[in-house]
Parts: C-alpha cells; structure tokens; sequence
C-alpha cells in the first residue's frame, strides 16, 4: 500500500517542481501512463493465471486512484510559477529593504529563513527605473556640454623695480 502513496507523492513532487513547463506535462503524462500499466497488468494477470488470480476489488480500487493522482498533477502543473519581487526574498517573500551587507561580505542573508541575496538584486524595480532615468539624463546632458574655449595662458606678473 505505501507503494501507491510514494507514486503518488512522486508524481505530484514532479508536477509541482516543473510547473508550467514540459517537463511537468511529461510528468502528468508518465504517471498516467504508469497508472493504465499497471490497470493492464491486472487485467492480464487474471488472463495468464485462468482466473486463479483475479483482482476485481484491486481495479475498482485503482481507477478513482488513477483519476484524482493525475487530476492533482495536473491542477498542480497548472499553477503559476513564483515571480522575483525585487526588494524580497526569493525563498519566503520577507521584506529585505533596508538591511546592509556585513563588512567584508558580498552578500545579504534573509534573516528570515538564511537564504543568500544579492545587494543589486534587492533594489525596488522603482529604484532601477528612477536610476535608468537619472543615466539616460545623465548622457543627455554630457552631449550637450559646450565646450570650453581654450583659456589664455597665464600672465606672468612682472615685478616693479
């Protein structure tokens, strides 16, 4: 019987680790596939055996089975993939705005669950925006910069005698 659990379990880990992504369609796919195998294998065993070895209650019982294992992979392939919010944690979404890096270290620690972050990936998409704003004005007005006339060569003072 835990066998039943642990396929189920597995098909549903890979469905929900390769969300909206081919790989989670071939996941649903297998484990419907595996499913009707082993449907086809009762069957054909009460076939090989002459009827010594009948399995009814085992079907009956693997049919809803097989519907609600790929109808979960499925919902769970489905779901959308996490979007990166700029200024959170990757991991659990804690609000990271504000902290510093320590002296010496090139990385953030969410203090929230430890997961590492980049400083430049911390900033809001705001503040990227406002900065790409602030270097194209920036660029604009070093185009426009006249150029200084040649200044004239100092004078020498000449003392009085």
């Amino acid at each position: 019987m835990f066998v039943f659990i642990i396929y189920a379990m597995t098909s549903w880990y890979f469905a929900a680790r390769h969300r909206r992504t081919w790989r989670g369609a071939v996941s649903v796919v297998l484990s419907l596939l595996g499913l009707m195998l082993i449907a086809w294998l009762h069957i054909k065993l009460n076939h090989w055996t002459r009827g010594v070895v009948s399995l009814p209650l085992m079907q009956m019982l693997l049919y809803p089975y097989a519907l609600m294992v790929v109808a979960v992979a499925a919902f769970l392939v489905t779901l959308p993939r996490r979007t990166f919010v700029p200024g959170r944690c990757v991991m659990c979404a804690y609000d990271l705005q504000g902290l510093e890096a320590l002296p010496g270290q090139l990385w953030l620690r969410c203090p929230e669950c430890g997961e590492d972050h980049c400083p430049r990936s911390l900033r809001r998409a705001s503040d990227v925006e406002h900065e790409r704003e602030l270097s194209l004005a920036r660029s604009a007005t070093r185009r426009q910069r006249p150029v200084p006339a040649p200044a004239a060569p100092p004078s020498i003072p000449t003392a009085a005698h």
